[in-house]
């Protein structure tokens, strides 16, 4: 039992918190079951963890066939969305109840093996840092000086903002970050 700073005992208290968790499969929102949920991200990731526990019924929703990649999913977690990949599917079997376990990781995964297509470049001149970039991000038809202002700008408003956008691009896409420099201020400019 605790005591207060006047002596006086305290009663005992619980608190309890129930998340609303809901999950969706983003081609067609087609709501997907789930019984639980888990989202991970540590100092050592560069996306979202993500597993979740389904009835065996759910397989054909989340289940990407031979021919195509991992199905994107929708998890909402207390209203806040999170976009992931299911990569893993695994079956499990306890008393007579088949659940499937799915596992995997957030849309940016795509920026990596094996969903990215390693890419090899060769110059036969010679080129300056600056020029090999420049010619690598005719790719995504991205220039270098628009990323610089990128990075000037998360400078100017500090990390806190630009981790708060690069969060925001995981869970809902890229167009939301505009969105986050809106209410940080002063970079708004650079990506509108």
């Amino acid at each position: 039992m605790a005591r207060s700073p006047q002596g006086a005992s305290l009663a005992p208290f619980e608190i309890f918190v129930i998340n609303n968790v809901t999950l969706h499969r983003v081609p067609d929102g087609a709501e997907v079951p789930v019984f639980n949920l888990s989202l991970s991200l540590d100092a050592a990731s560069w996306t979202w963890g993500f597993e979740a526990s389904l009835p065996a019924t759910a397989e054909s929703l989340v289940d990407p066939g031979a021919e195509s990649g991992p199905v994107e999913l929708l998890a909402s977690v207390n209203g806040t969305a999170f976009r992931a990949l299911a990569e893993n599917i695994s079956r499990e079997r306890i008393f007579g109840d088949a659940r499937i376990r799915i596992s995997g990781r957030g849309r940016n995964a795509v920026l990596a093996a094996p969903y990215a297509p390693v890419m090899t470049f060769s110059n036969a001149e010679g080129r300056t840092a600056r020029q090999l970039m420049d010619d690598v991000l005719t790719i995504n038809g991205v220039p270098l000086a628009r990323l610089s202002q990128l990075a000037v700008a998360f400078l100017q408003i500090g990390l806190f903002c630009a981790r708060k956008c690069l969060i925001r691009i995981e869970q809902v896409g890229a167009n939301a970050c505009s969105e986050d420099f809106s209410r940080c201020g002063q970079a708004a400019r650079f990506l509108q």
